[in-house]
């Protein structure tokens, strides 16, 4: 699917985003871009704007949930070249846009790639930040638990 070289990022100069109007949560439980920082209730469940973004998308993905967003309503929070040397995320953004289309050539064109994924992050993170926030755990201990339970749930609907 990709090349074995840790130098293969076909995003390199496109632009990732997030739904604008979840930029204040997306601060709130990511450190930062460069992953630094810690959160009001210690340390944050995101290291990077990024890992959050890839767990959005899973979501996304896993419950079929694809949102087609104007570029007013997106923010973009890092380029693709956060991803160099991340051949695992660039491979599972791959198989994500190869699902959705259903044509292994969308990987020919990674800004379709990106918009697929952003489309699945657009719809994955109101869950994720409703996983983040129930309950009176800390953040990172609520998204552990409803990580299980949903995990655990998919399981046995198979």
């Amino acid at each position: 699917m990709v090349s074995s070289s840790r130098d293969y990022n076909p995003f390199s100069n496109i632009d990732l985003h997030i739904p604008a109007a979840f930029l204040e949560d997306v601060r709130r439980y990511a450190a930062s871009q460069s992953g630094e920082g810690e959160g009001s209730q210690g340390i944050l469940p995101f290291r990077r704007y990024v890992d959050l973004w890839t767990l959005a998308i899973a979501i996304g993905a896993a419950e079929n949930n694809f949102m087609t967003l104007s570029s007013s309503d997106q923010h973009r929070f890092i380029q693709g070249s956060v991803l160099q040397g991340d051949v695992s995320r660039i491979e599972f953004l791959q198989l994500i846009a190869i699902a959705h289309a259903e044509d292994p050539y969308v990987i020919s064109d990674p800004r379709r790639v990106i918009e697929i994924a952003d489309g699945y992050a657009a719809g994955g993170i109101q869950i994720l930040l409703d996983w983040l926030i129930s309950g009176t755990f800390t953040p990172i201990q609520s998204l552990t638990k409803n990580l299980l339970v949903y995990s655990d749930e998919k399981t046995r609907s198979q």
